[in-house]
């Protein structure tokens, strides 16, 4: 909306003044409005909705019946918390949408997000108990896609799950 209003503005002005295309072409490509850093921004904005949609899709169409939002877990992640409490909520059906009433990413422009998809019958008996990271506590490690063990997000590092006080590990 922004940017049609944007054009309509400059449109105005160029008629307005009697200008060329040309001149109209150059106002355009010299607005803030259009400056590369936007459209960095609606290109990983559109590139993020497209790869969303296509992956909710695809989850469906495989039958996987939970989600759960995945932020970068850096200090970049939206001031807003929209995203981070979208990924507080863990696994959810893949019907419900998030706290922030997105059903998948992105959240907000520029979100680097990701929604994960799993069929939650298969991971029952994979993961029997909660673990935390072995160097900072945290609660934030997923499956090492690169061999067995755990990668934690929040220290970027393979590492050893340690269970809770109270709990085992098989």
């Amino acid at each position: 909306a922004s940017t049609r209003q944007r054009v309509n503005e400059l449109v105005a002005r160029t008629i307005e003044n009697g200008d060329s295309l040309q001149k109209l072409q150059k106002a355009l490509r010299e607005d803030l409005a259009f400056s590369r850093e936007r459209a960095k921004m609606v290109a990983r904005t559109e590139t993020a909705t497209a790869q969303g949609e296509g992956a909710k899709g695809a989850a469906i169409a495989q039958g996987r019946d939970e989600k759960m939002w995945l932020t970068q877990g850096d200090d970049a992640v939206d001031e807003a918390g929209i995203c981070s409490e979208n990924e507080g909520q863990g696994w959810i059906p893949i019907g419900a949408l998030f706290q922030s009433g997105h059903e998948q990413i992105p959240g907000h422009p520029n979100c680097r997000c990701n929604t994960l998809y799993r069929t939650a019958e298969l991971h029952t008996e994979a993961v029997k108990t909660a673990t935390s990271c072995s160097r900072c506590g945290k609660m934030t490690l997923m499956l090492n896609r690169d061999g067995p063990g755990f990668w934690c997000r929040r220290c970027k590092q393979p590492v050893l799950p340690v269970a809770p006080a109270g709990m085992t590990r098989r």
